[in-house]
């Protein structure tokens, strides 16, 4: 998925948008993100993005963490919930990961 928003990001020559990639689920490096976010303090949203549905990858493991964790508060794009991490189809697959890297160069409230 990094490759990926990192393709869109300089196809549009997107400055406003950064990317980093979590590399280490666990032990989870909250304070390292942590850092993450206060360097980016003038951003307005956080955002996981992730390729599998939301209620498989790593998404429901964070979510879990964010509880105790407010470094780890992210808002979520990723496939709608689903029994299967595929959809099996590779045009299905295909648009929907347009959505998603589309969706998430979207600018927040409309804004640009």
């Amino acid at each position: 998925m990094y490759y990926d928003l990192l393709e869109k990001q300089q196809a549009d020559d997107r400055k406003d948008v950064a990317l980093v990639r979590l590399e280490q689920l666990y032990p989870t490096p909250v304070q390292q993100i942590g850092a993450i976010r206060a360097k980016y303090s003038k951003a307005t949203d956080f955002i996981w993005v992730q390729e599998e549905p939301e209620n498989m990858g790593a998404w429901p493991y964070l979510y879990r963490k964010s509880r105790t964790a407010e470094a780890l508060k992210f808002d979520i794009i990723s496939r709608n919930e689903s029994a299967s991490t595929a959809t099996g189809f590779a045009k299905q697959h295909a648009a929907q990961q347009l959505y998603i890297i589309s969706k998430a160069f979207e600018s927040p409230a409309g804004k640009k």
